[in-house]
């Protein structure tokens, strides 16, 4: 199967609802596009699992579905909506999500410099509260980090944070009837950021989040990691 960007091309219309617009971005296992929905020029983004992954043991289509639910439980102003999920050609799936303009704090770091004390604090108060809602639902991230925290513009000029990517997130208790959706043997996450039994493979909960807010609050500040060396 090809890729969607082999698939799917600007003025597309997807589910007879949304024109896609262009890309905004591909990774290995989604592509994200640009897309205006039709009924009120609304900008959005959808996001399209690549076809390549509907094969094998399933774990990136797995994870694809999880973002989609945990981010449509979240109300957090501080976290991406999603507005609407399903399968183009009844087969491969993908979901509508608010567009966000802007950059994630890793590249505004790079661009930018080190924050201020104040600042990196505003912005980690503000992911503190997606996060924060997250585990009132039972939901860990277990991948927060500077690029997984977006530096949003808003319509009247103002920033805001928002927390990405749930995908490898892990809940503590089911959203709906399927059960959990990860074991909690398998390592994810990014290891410059993971707490000590999350490198461990050891069940994680919601101090892992923490940890890694941590060492995202030092980075933004200091430029660097809390803890150097050559391996992790």
């Amino acid at each position: 199967m090809a890729d969607v960007a082999e698939a799917v091309v600007p003025g597309d219309v997807v589910a007879g609802a949304y024109r896609i617009d262009g890309l905004l971005g591909e990774g290995s296992m989604a592509a994200v596009y640009a897309a205006t929905q039709l009924a009120d020029e609304a900008e959005v983004a959808i996001k399209i699992l690549h076809p390549r992954h509907l094969r094998g043991e399933g774990q990136h289509l797995e994870r694809f579905i999880r973002e989609a639910k945990v981010a449509g439980k979240l109300d957090s102003p501080h976290a991406v909506k999603v507005f609407d999920v399903g399968t183009l050609d009844g087969v491969i799936p993908y979901f509508v999500m608010e567009r966000l303009h802007g950059v994630d704090l890793r590249r505004h770091l790079e661009r930018m410099g080190t924050l201020s004390v104040g600042r990196a604090a505003d912005y980690l108060l503000q992911a503190c509260h997606a996060v924060g809602e997250a585990h009132r639902l039972g939901i860990i991230h277990r991948d927060l980090k500077l690029a997984n925290l977006f530096l949003a513009r808003q319509p009247d000029g103002s920033e805001r944070i928002k927390v990405i990517d749930f995908g490898v997130s892990k809940l503590l208790r089911p959203i709906d009837e399927e059960g959990q959706a990860t074991a909690t043997t398998v390592v994810l996450g990014t290891p410059a950021f993971m707490a000590p039994e999350q490198m461990r493979s050891s069940k994680v909960d919601a101090r892992a989040d923490v940890w890694a807010l941590g060492v995202t609050l030092y980075w933004l500040v200091t430029g660097k990691r809390p803890f150097e060396g050559e391996s992790i």
